[in-house]
């Protein structure tokens, strides 16, 4: 197994190369251990998972770009071309039935106006960050709303998305792990108190929990939606029944899913990958 970051991409001689490390992992401290640095066609990797965490930029476009020449028969996990188009906020829009009361605008002045129709609550969006930065809760009632706006205005990017303020996440939101287009492990992450945002970085606990009906509709449909798209690996969270974000890039909490579970979730995305990889390698080779 080895590594490489996106800067370490390059074209060189008609050929995609990347400057990596092998690298050695360990159940226990340390975790891993890298070797040297040495240089790798992309083409000599059965497997490359692409796994980096937002904001997605201009860089994180271009490596999608680099990964796309790589041979067929090389397996890149998830498949840059759905990375590239399918924005983890902006994604949701493509499943208007499973979401809450949603603005996507460039004109910030808009979105008062749309708060008067949802129950005067919101919580705005940052659509390139994760881990519930750039989440900012809004209210008509607010005093400084203007100001808030404003400086979401002066230094985020454009478009804003807006979403209908849903109190039911004090009581938490449903992580699914999605291997192969089906749940492969789920748990609750309950907002610590007195905060609503559902995130480990802002103390949010993490607990056992079961899919509703609800949540079982979600994965079914998001799952045949990934299967098609070539996502192997994503993460599905979900407030009271509403699809909230589809984690593409770098779907993280793997680790606490196992320990809530008792399982290994890397176990299952291993036999998937090797699964798939088998099958299309396969078909590579009649064609």
């Amino acid at each position: 197994t080895f590594f490489s970051t996106p800067s370490d991409l390059y074209y060189q001689a008609d050929c995609y190369w990347a400057r990596c490390s092998e690298i050695e992992m360990n159940e226990k401290e340390p975790f891993y251990r890298i070797s040297g640095l040495i240089n790798r066609k992309l083409n000599s990797f059965q497997v490359i998972h692409l796994r980096t965490d937002p904001p997605f930029d201009l860089g994180y476009y271009y490596t999608t770009l680099i990964l796309d020449k790589v041979d067929r028969k090389t397996l890149v996990v998830n498949n840059p071309a759905s990375v590239r188009s399918f924005n983890e906020k902006l994604a949701i829009l493509n499943f208007p039935e499973f979401i809450t009361d949603t603005l996507v605008t460039y004109q910030i002045e808009e979105i008062p106006c749309w708060l008067e129709k949802v129950g005067g609550r919101g919580v705005v969006k940052h659509i390139q960050e994760c881990s519930s930065k750039g989440i900012v809760k809004i209210s008509l009632d607010d005093h400084d709303l203007k100001v808030k706006l404003t400086n979401i205005e002066q230094s985020w990017s454009k478009p804003i998305m807006v979403q209908k303020f849903l109190p039911q996440v004090v009581n938490g939101e449903t992580r699914i792990t999605m291997i192969g287009g089906k749940a492969a492990g789920y748990m609750l992450k309950t907002p610590a108190p007195g905060n609503f945002l559902a995130s480990l970085d802002f103390k949010a606990k993490v607990s056992a929990c079961d899919l509703s009906s609800r949540d079982e509709e979600i994965v079914g449909k998001l799952g045949r939606f990934l299967v098609e798209n070539g996502i192997i690996l994503a993460a599905l969270d979900v407030i009271d029944g509403h699809l909230s974000e589809i984690n593409i890039t770098s779907p993280g909490l793997l680790k606490h899913t196992n320990e809530v579970m008792g399982i290994k979730l890397e176990s299952v995305l291993e036999d998937v990958v090797e699964e798939i990889y088998n099958e299309q390698f396969s078909i590579s080779n009649r064609q």
